[in-house]
């Protein structure tokens, strides 16, 4: 179903494996919505950033000189992100870049570049969008905000289900997931937390389709009361 808000706009934060990436993608979905994941934009800058052996330097100004991207994210049985004709979905899957994104998104002056480009998405009929500081910083005036949360150990057990294959053991997934909290929630700008009117989701013992189907009937509930 179709909502006619025109000016929708649906946050879905949280840390890393809490699940927002692929609830989003299915909100986005069921609710006929257009979707960005933030996380991407990131990713594919430090894509951009590593291709171009880019040199920062902390104050620097970063504009579309520096940078020419637009992804499109496009909602099929699975998550397509292209750049112009170019699928980039599997280049985003790499671990070392989600890394290097990590501690590029710590600079005021990269999230500030990306803040526009952001908001461009917000077309209509409206937007699902998750990260780490899209209800708190990106669209503060959203109209439902969500954090979704779970047990480090849960997030763990997901990432790792993710990796299959690949030869990272549990307890070494842990340790990243918790450095990467650490490093989210300590950096100066944009901080891992809540927004003040989040609702806030525990997903450790929840399967991924409730936690779709609790966020659209919040989102009804609030957007179109009856």
């Amino acid at each position: 179903m179709t909502m006619n808000n025109p000016s929708a706009v649906i946050t879905i934060d949280g840390p890393s494996a809490s699940g927002k990436s692929s609830v989003a993608f299915l909100v986005a979905k069921r609710l006929g919505l257009a979707y960005m994941n933030s996380g991407c934009l990131y990713r594919y800058m430090a894509h951009l950033w590593q291709a171009q052996d880019f040199r920062y330097q902390p104050g620097q100004v970063l504009d579309a000189g520096c940078f020419d991207f637009r992804l499109d994210f496009v909602l099929a049985d699975r998550l397509r992100i292209l750049h112009g004709d170019q699928d980039v979905s599997s280049i985003l899957e790499d671990d070392a870049l989600s890394n290097l994104a990590s501690r590029i998104a710590a600079y005021p002056e990269v999230r500030s570049f990306l803040l526009g480009l952001q908001h461009s998405y917000a077309v209509q009929p409206g937007l699902v969008t998750d990260g780490r500081d899209m209800g708190l910083v990106v669209f503060p005036s959203a109209d439902m905000k969500i954090f979704l949360t779970a047990t480090l150990e849960e997030r763990a057990n997901r990432r790792a289900a993710q990796l299959s294959g690949r030869s990272v053991s549990q307890a070494v997934v842990a340790e990243q997931i918790r450095l990467r909290d650490k490093r989210d929630m300590e950096r100066s700008a944009a901080p891992l937390k809540p927004a003040d009117d989040a609702i806030v989701i525990d997903t450790t013992q929840m399967q991924r389709s409730a936690v779709v189907d609790q966020i659209c009937a919040y989102y009804r509930k609030k957007c179109f009361p009856t």
